[in-house]
């Protein structure tokens, strides 16, 4: 208990003193190293500044201030930095190896791309909570600054195949980068759509398959594309579902 006041009321904690209580709280966290922060407490707020490698860090950090006893709000301005740079095609690759490596996390129905640092997880989960699980994953990941949902719960009543393969024939028409006459995306019962066709790239390849999953009725994306580098595809792939007279 801290010192007494006139009247009987309990004095407030003095800065200096919550703020050597703030760092042992911060030291306890094996995700945060000390060296990397800068902490000061004025008026009972925790101001947090410096760097650290992921999202859950930095809301550890704000989680373990918040629970020193007389730190009345935080002011978390840590930055989530790695020790060398990488490209967003980089966090991307390390973001969907962590989802797929998650026993909870389904990536047939959760699919997730980075830019700009900022982690975007996409598709049509059966729940709430599969997304939720899917965005503390991301967290993890270094480099990840924040996370946006653009994910839509599953309809109960799957699209039909040919209105979802037409939608998602449009969403890949206007993905940059994607040669969309190189592909064709066909619509099978349950949401599911197969891509078939060639791309330049395994890159396009995986962007392909992201803008399809992103599509609103979107269950299940089957990829089947090919990778033919330039020069070497001979033919582009079989007409859209849009123009297939059959």
């Amino acid at each position: 208990m801290y010192g007494g006041a006139p009247g009987g009321k309990p004095m407030p904690p003095r800065d200096d003193l919550l703020a050597g209580e703030l760092e042992r709280a911060l030291g306890n966290l094996p995700e945060v190293d000390l060296l990397d922060l800068r902490i000061r407490v004025a008026g009972g707020i925790a101001h947090l500044d410096g760097v650290v490698r992921t999202l859950a860090a930095k809301e550890a950090a704000e989680r373990a201030a918040r629970s020193v006893s007389g730190i009345v709000a935080v002011d978390n301005r840590l930055a989530v930095e790695e020790p060398f740079a990488r490209t967003d095609t980089e966090r991307t690759e390390a973001l969907t190896a962590a989802l797929a490596a998650d026993p909870l996390t389904d990536v047939r129905e959760i699919g997730a791309r980075v830019q700009g640092g900022v982690a975007v997880l996409v598709g049509h989960p059966d729940n709430a909570a599969a997304m939720e699980r899917a965005a503390e994953v991301a967290a993890t990941v270094p480099g990840i600054s924040s996370i946006i949902h653009a994910e839509r719960i599953a309809p109960k009543a799957p699209k039909d195949p040919l209105d979802l393969a037409n939608r998602v024939a449009d969403a890949l028409d206007l993905a940059p980068g994607l040669e969309a006459h190189t592909l064709r995306p066909l619509g099978e019962p349950g949401g599911i759509i197969r891509l078939v066709g060639h791309v330049a790239d395994e890159a396009r390849r995986r962007q392909a398959e992201e803008v399809a999953r992103s599509v609103d009725g979107v269950r299940e994306v089957i990829n089947e594309l090919e990778v033919a580098p330039c020069g070497e595809a001979t033919a582009e792939a079989p007409p859209s579902p849009r123009t297939d007279t059959r």
